[in-house]
């Protein structure tokens, strides 16, 4: 047990503080975009999803140090989660790791819930499935916010319905509440697309406040400062000079970079009894994780590891004018 000071103290000069973030919103949104220009961030993407398309040429107007390209974990199995906590773990404390997005926490749900209805085979009982996601998603939570680095979880958006009056975080179970009052922030994201003469414009929104039925906010105390709402095309660096913060003073404050190696550490399964061991429980060697090409830079003949070459423009991330259609 320790004592929490209660004095508010935001160092506006030097270091940012850590945060935690539950972003959700449609697909194509600009989640994935916003996260990715956070400092230094790891996405630990889903698989099948393929979330991290959206990194691959990720300009250098979008990242908050040109030529720092994200890391990209792919999920795919169980053991994928706690694989990369240990991995990214000394790159975190180094500070070669600032920012750990998860892409997404819906998708992953979904990945162990599916796992937790094949471990009882034909003897399959919701309830205890669900009550078991329920933990589990709680341990997650709670391991990730104590790495001391800034930590996303995108999801999904679960509509407002009859039974539900409010829109939030597409996850299983009484966590879709929970995730957003868990952490600092909780955004919605969403995006409009509108044509001036020959020219489309993008607009893409984070809401820190409730827009319409979906729910948003900050649990921050007084006299920190909140977010502008909406933020508008907007990036991490962009955000905290809202805020107040000296972004050089914040990149300054960084050791020099180098792209860390991971290394998949060796983690033995938990034992299982033989007599009451199921197929699906029988000890099986560690994976590695499935790391995407998008994360994999090519290999110059002279040994050295370059970074990841942009070869795509994204959105501009300059604020594009309202639009008359626009509700927000």
């Amino acid at each position: 047990m320790r004592e929490i000071s209660l004095e508010n103290v935001v160092d506006t000069e030097g270091k940012v503080p850590r945060w935690t973030f539950c972003i959700f919103g449609a697909t194509r949104s600009g989640k994935t975009t916003f996260a990715a220009s956070f400092p230094r961030v790891a996405f630990l993407s889903d698989v099948t999803e393929s979330g991290y398309e959206s990194l691959r040429g990720i300009s250098d107007e979008f990242l908050f140090e040109p030529g720092v390209q994200p890391i990209v974990l792919g999920i795919d199995k169980m053991n994928d989660m706690v694989l990369a906590r240990e991995m990214l773990a000394p790159h975190i404390r180094s500070g070669m790791v600032t920012t750990v997005a998860i892409d997404s926490a819906t998708f992953y749900a979904d990945l162990y819930l599916n796992y937790l209805f094949e471990l009882q085979g034909a003897n399959v009982n919701n309830l205890k499935a669900y009550g078991a996601l329920g933990v589990h998603l709680r341990d997650l939570r709670v391991k990730w916010h104590q790495m001391g680095c800034n930590v996303i979880w995108l999801c999904l958006p679960q509509d407002p319905d009859e039974d539900r009056p409010n829109g939030l975080p597409m996850i299983p179970g009484k966590e879709a509440g929970k995730f957003g009052a868990s952490c600092d922030y909780l955004l919605f994201s969403r995006h409009d697309r509108f044509k001036q003469g020959n020219e489309i414009t993008d607009r893409f929104e984070m809401h820190s406040k409730p827009y319409g039925k979906y729910i948003a906010g900050c649990r921050r105390s007084d006299g920190v400062p909140e977010l502008p709402n909406p933020l508008v095309n907007s990036t991490y660096t962009q955000m905290i000079q809202a805020m107040g913060y000296d972004v050089d003073a914040y990149r300054a404050s960084l050791p020099a970079y180098q792209r860390p190696k991971l290394i998949v550490p060796q983690v033995a399964p938990p034992p299982v009894s033989a007599a009451n061991a199921t197929p699906q429980q029988v000890a099986k060697p560690a994976v590695k994780p499935h790391i995407p090409t998008a994360a994999r830079p090519v290999p110059a003949s002279n040994g050295v590891r370059p970074a990841v070459q942009p070869t795509v423009t994204r959105r501009p991330a300059v604020p594009a004018g309202r639009s008359g259609n626009n509700n927000s």
